[in-house]
């Protein structure tokens, strides 16, 4: 089995749910995720921004943990250096983790 790195990320983010809305938190190195409490489920993306920002944690870090709560913490997509400063995905670093992989298998 892999062996899942946390660098780079922080010990707990929040994101929004996809299919309900909701403002949920994720910890590092645990699977799925946390709703919160009632008064702040609902309050959406400038919820999860002002929790983050108070956290220092940065876009590209919320999607890592994003990735890494949802398909596992060995997954590439876990490492917030394949991300741009906004949370996208980086094309030419994710081509680049790609390519790497496959001289190593």
């Amino acid at each position: 089995m892999k062996q899942a790195t946390f660098e780079g990320l922080p010990e707990k983010c929040y994101a929004i749910m996809e299919l309900t809305g909701e403002v949920i938190q994720i910890n590092r190195g645990i699977m799925g995720y946390f709703p919160l409490d009632e008064h702040l489920r609902f309050k959406g993306k400038e919820m999860v921004d002002i929790l983050n920002d108070k956290d220092g944690v940065t876009p590209a870090q919320r999607e890592a943990m994003k990735a890494g709560s949802l398909w596992g913490w060995y997954v590439p997509a876990a490492n917030p250096l394949l991300y741009n400063e906004d949370g996208t995905l980086n094309k030419e670093r994710v081509a680049e983790c790609v390519n790497m992989m496959r001289t190593i298998s």
